[in-house]
């Protein structure tokens, strides 16, 4: 007998209509949970500005709601002079605000929201109820901008600050972040390497009075090139080599674990029973790191 599908997704699906965009779609609902957590009166999304959307319908001049075709209003002077009785009708078309109350804005929201009933944890701020207004504006004769981005205190008629604090410290923050990414990547080196001490006796001695130390280099190669590896040491009396005597050849992102000899004279340790010098790794492309070494051998 097959098994038959399960239907609870498609009921839940059903059940819960705009709920997933607001629940599932992180990046989205994520606006809202900012916005709620930011009671700001001056947030705009503005480049000038730098801070989170907010968008808003105009309720000064989009309410009360009223179906049906509007007349252009007139200002007090245009009043007078034009009627000196007022009829109910004409205190009625006065009082009635731009929205029509046609719906286009609670239609095309993908979270089915009303944003005329103000700012809300589901807005996603994805702009289509403001372009389904300025149609219906446009449709009705009317200045577009009813829903807009803007800012509780300019739809109060407060003025509005460009700058603040928070307009000068974000970008602030954001440029000292930028200069320290830029100053890390600028001094990342095209191949990485690491000194480490071989296992065994920490030298030797030679019977021609040379003192002997060895190491295991790490050579990691981070170019998008083939690279030949040299290493010499700073210090004129100390030589260093490959085990293998030849140059270490990689190819780009290859990593190896190479053996390095050290040989310098014996009278090198007689005072202190090590010296220090510097380690130099050259690689095809003029790419160089110097590496502190620490050498061991006799008092």
């Amino acid at each position: 007998m097959s098994r038959l599908p399960n239907p609870l997704p498609l009921l839940s699906a059903g059940d819960s209509k705009n709920s997933p965009c607001v629940i599932k779609c992180g990046k989205c609902s994520g606006y809202g949970i900012f916005e709620s957590n930011d009671d700001r009166s001056e947030s705009l999304l503005s480049p000038a500005e730098n801070v989170l959307p907010t968008l808003h319908s105009d309720g000064n001049r989009g309410e009360p709601r009223k179906r049906g075709k509007r007349t252009i209003r007139t200002d007090s002077t245009d009043a007078k002079s034009s009627a000196d009785v007022l009829t109910l009708d004409s205190l009625a078309v006065q009082s009635v605000g731009d929205c029509v109350d046609y719906g286009r804005c609670t239609a095309v929201c993908p979270t089915g929201i009303d944003i005329r009933d103000g700012l809300q944890l589901e807005c996603i701020h994805c702009a289509q109820g403001i372009d389904a207004c300025n149609q219906v504006m446009q449709t009705i004769g009317k200045p577009h901008g009813l829903i807009r981005y803007s800012t509780q205190d300019e739809l109060a008629g407060k003025p509005v600050r460009i700058l603040r604090p928070r307009t000068i410290i974000y970008p602030a923050i954001i440029l000292i972040a930028a200069g320290l990414f830029f100053a890390v990547l600028s001094s990342k080196f095209s191949f990485d390497t690491r000194v480490m001490g071989a296992p065994g006796a920490p030298f030797t001695t030679g019977s021609d009075g040379q003192v002997q130390n060895n190491f295991q280099v790490r050579l990691v190669n981070r170019s998008q090139l083939e690279q030949r590896y040299s290493v010499n040491v700073v210090d004129d009396e100390i030589v260093a080599k490959w085990s293998s005597g030849d140059n270490i050849r990689l190819m780009p992102g290859q990593h190896v674990l190479v053996p390095l000899d050290v040989r310098f004279p014996l009278q090198n340790t007689a005072v202190n029973g090590y010296v220090d010098t510097k380690l130099k790794i050259d690689d095809t492309s003029g790419a160089s790191r110097e590496i502190k070494l620490r050498l061991s051998g006799p008092r």
